[in-house]
């Protein structure tokens, strides 16, 4: 359900996913669904989590990236 909301975000905005940068705090809402469309996504943990959300499997992709601040993800970009 959520991957199909941003397979309709991206198709809206015209984007295609290797050119999509998701950064959340939530490994099941925002980091798997944009990973399985072909995005590229950065967790930033927060020290409090729902519980539905806890993912306790260590996340191995070419197209993640974990930060420990959202102002770490600068040395990532590139212009």
């Amino acid at each position: 359900m959520i991957k199909r909301k941003y397979k309709k975000l991206l198709k809206h905005l015209d984007c295609q996913p290797e050119n999509f940068l998701m950064l959340g705090n939530s490994i099941k809402s925002d980091i798997l669904p944009v990973l399985e469309t072909g995005g590229y996504a950065a967790h930033i943990p927060y020290h409090v989590t729902w519980s539905h959300e806890q993912h306790d499997v260590t996340l191995e992709h070419p197209n993640f990236m974990e930060l420990k601040s959202i102002d770490e993800i600068l040395k990532h970009l590139t212009i």
